[in-house]
């Protein structure tokens, strides 16, 4: 027979002889395990408490940029805009040209029906003709 069935033999079937002993912890161990418990408590709240503030400091961040705007002055914002300066500039030597053309225009138109008798739908049409002339040039240029 085994050791364990001979332990249940003599003990007509009660319990085994050795029953394993229990580790109970000195008072002094105790005190330790809750010091340390507590101090990792601690260390998960301090942690916890960084990990919040990090968290405030980075949704702070963009708060704090958006305030900070440099002053620039309009000669400043004029150098840092050139492209926008040109086209502003090409586009006010385009309606010069336009108002130039049209003076022109007018001016020759006006001598032309001064100087020939036309009737008044023939000068009506030749009137009428200038601005559909205007137009059309603008869209083929427009086009190129």
């Amino acid at each position: 027979m085994t050791e364990l069935n001979l332990a249940y033999e003599l003990n007509d079937y009660e319990q085994p002889q050795h029953q394993p002993q229990q580790h109970q912890l000195s008072p002094s161990k105790q005190d330790q395990q809750q010091q340390i418990q507590q101090q990792m408590q601690q260390q998960m709240q301090q942690q916890q408490m960084q990990q919040q503030q990090q968290f405030l400091e980075y949704e702070q961040a963009p708060q704090q940029q958006q305030k900070r705007h440099p002053e620039y002055s309009f000669w400043d914002r004029m150098i840092m805009s050139k492209r926008e300066v040109m086209k502003l500039f090409i586009l006010s030597i385009v309606i010069m040209l336009g108002i130039s053309l049209e003076k022109l225009g007018f001016h020759y138109l006006s001598s032309y029906i001064s100087s020939t008798d036309l009737t008044s739908t023939q000068e009506f049409l030749v009137r009428l003709s200038f601005p559909i002339i205007v137009f059309l040039i603008l869209w083929i240029i427009k086009s190129l």
